[in-house]
């Protein structure tokens, strides 16, 4: 391995850095492009992305992120890079939806979940992350909307069902159960209440 030329990490750090200066970011745009289209002497991975995807999660608004994401996997069924996103890329994205409270990032958590489930039973990724689920049932529990907590109920069915397959590491805790019950509490169709006791 040789270090006399900028390698993947390099152009990775300074699209990130780049993104984060309004000045700078129409440049990052052509950088991305010629990266993506090979006009570099290195070919993105997971890792790089999943660097350049943070910033967007932390910088910049959902639509802008999401086209992002979305550009992520059009790489991949072109065929011109590795096989991502991967497990921490949506985990990345259910951090930007578990930080934004509005009606639309409901939605969005169940598409990023239904999307990184379907990566998964395709072979894309090799791991769920529990945090997706964790993020949708938390999301759904607080809201205001009664079908949202019978959304909360059946993501928590499907996560120990998951489990129970030997497809996620990680167990419903307490604290989703709890979530799922507050949720119904608040409402007036108590007999939910007791029928995930």
């Amino acid at each position: 391995e040789t270090y006399d030329k900028p390698n993947l990490d390099t152009y990775s750090l300074c699209i990130a850095t780049m993104l984060r200066n309004s000045t700078t970011r129409k440049k990052v745009e052509a950088m991305l492009q010629n990266l993506s289209d090979g006009h570099f002497d290195v070919v993105p991975d997971s890792k790089s992305m999943n660097r350049i995807l943070q910033v967007f999660c932390y910088e910049y608004n959902q639509k802008d992120t999401l086209n992002f994401f979305q550009s992520m996997k059009d790489l991949t069924n072109s065929k011109q890079t590795d096989a991502f996103p991967d497990t921490i890329s949506y985990g990345i994205m259910a951090r930007m939806y578990a930080a934004n409270n509005d009606k639309d990032s409901r939605q969005g958590i169940v598409n990023l979940l239904r999307d990184m489930e379907e990566a998964y039973s395709e072979g894309n990724i090799t791991r769920l992350d529990p945090f997706v689920y964790d993020v949708c049932i938390q999301k759904h529990s607080k809201s205001n909307f009664y079908p949202d907590h019978a959304k909360a109920q059946e993501v928590l069915m499907n996560m120990i069902k998951k489990y129970d397959e030997g497809h996620l590491e990680e167990e419903p805790d307490v604290v989703l159960w709890n979530a799922v019950m507050t949720g119904f509490c608040n409402e007036t169709k108590h007999n939910d209440v007791q029928s995930i006791t």
